[in-house]
């Protein structure tokens, strides 16, 4: 979500969401928390925003086959849209499936995803 606003204020979105979130980061820093804390650009809140986006996508994914399932259906989804997907979003030559901008909020975060189908079933099972 963070890196979601970061990128609206920087396209010169003045919303009351967007300015509500730099009024409170602004509070933050005020109070004396670390820029990057204030903004919720540490290294902790990228790693919650990256794990619930992935979360957002298995939820999407979810055929009830269970997690093992899930995690099998997500590593294929990173695949595809990492190799095949993200080239033409960044281009702006499609639109994103929900599934897509769960991934693209995921990578946005500019931390490690996990690909792995044992890592993400692992991811799963500690939600």
């Amino acid at each position: 979500m963070t890196t979601a606003l970061i990128r609206r204020l920087a396209d010169g979105d003045n919303s009351p969401d967007v300015f509500q979130w730099m009024a409170q980061a602004a509070k933050k820093y005020l109070r004396g928390e670390t820029i990057d804390t204030a903004l919720g650009l540490d290294r902790s809140s990228l790693l919650r925003e990256r794990t619930a986006a992935l979360y957002r996508a298995a939820d999407l994914l979810d055929r009830g086959d269970g997690p093992h399932g899930t995690a099998k259906l997500l590593a294929a989804s990173i695949e595809r849209f990492e190799n095949r997907m993200l080239p033409l979003y960044q281009r702006g030559l499609a639109e994103p499936s929900p599934v897509d901008q769960a991934l693209i909020d995921a990578f946005a975060t500019g931390q490690r995803i996990t690909r792995t189908p044992r890592r993400l079933y692992d991811m799963l099972c500690l939600r």
